[in-house]
């Protein structure tokens, strides 16, 4: 039952998904973009076939906290979805 609870405060009353999820779901154009240019800063900024696993997992840790945050601001702080046509 407590974990009925739990789950049922991290989603909106419309819906049955994470809000993480329809944040990406609507402004997939954004994170897409984003996403791939900060593969190709990353990329560009150091040698990431000799990285060492913890400097691996921390440069994914920030790549995911940084699409996360960009697809939430855009979603719930400034309730703006950008879409081709």
């Amino acid at each position: 039952q407590d974990s009925v609870k739990n789950s049922a405060i991290l989603l909106t009353p419309s819906s049955s998904s994470p809000p993480i999820f329809e944040a990406v779901n609507r402004n997939g154009l954004v994170v897409f973009l984003l996403a791939n240019l900060m593969t190709g800063a990353v990329n560009l900024s150091m040698n990431t076939l000799e990285a060492k696993d913890v400097e691996a997992l921390g440069v994914i840790f920030c790549y995911l906290c940084a699409v996360g945050a960009v697809a939430l601001i855009f979603d719930k702080g400034l309730d703006m979805t950008i879409k081709l046509g």
